[in-house]
């Protein structure tokens, strides 16, 4: 049952959408979300980017990579906030300090996920 689930194509597939999800979250227009208070917005930032690590570690990516193109991602994102008034966001280093603990937490429970699988990815 657990093998079906870490299919290698499901998970692509699943760390594809989430990241597209990710980005359609990230750039919307700040006039048409809520109003979070500071620490709720840091613990979204964190298990996002654990659902990002973790998709993708276990769809076969190396930690290196996952890891290198998670923080640009983070980065990219806040960058974009900061300097695309369009969206109406406001980049914010703490965002992205915990977007880094995220992927730190997520490729932990990859992981994990491996190992309970003991599937091997690429």
């Amino acid at each position: 049952m657990l093998r079906r689930l870490f299919s290698p194509v499901l998970l692509r597939l699943a760390a594809i959408g989430w990241s597209i999800t990710i980005s359609i979250g990230c750039f919307w227009p700040s006039d048409h979300l809520p109003d979070l208070d500071t620490n709720s917005d840091k613990y979204l930032h964190v298990l996002i980017f654990l659902f990002f690590a973790s998709l993708w570690r276990l769809a076969g990516w190396s930690v290196g990579r996952v890891l290198v193109t998670g923080i640009l991602y983070a980065g990219l994102i806040e960058l974009v906030q900061a300097f695309v008034p369009a969206i109406n966001r406001s980049g914010d280093w703490l965002d992205f300090a915990a977007d880094a603990l995220g992927l730190l937490l997520g490729l932990l429970i990859a992981q994990a996920g491996i190992r309970l699988t003991n599937q091997q990815p690429s």
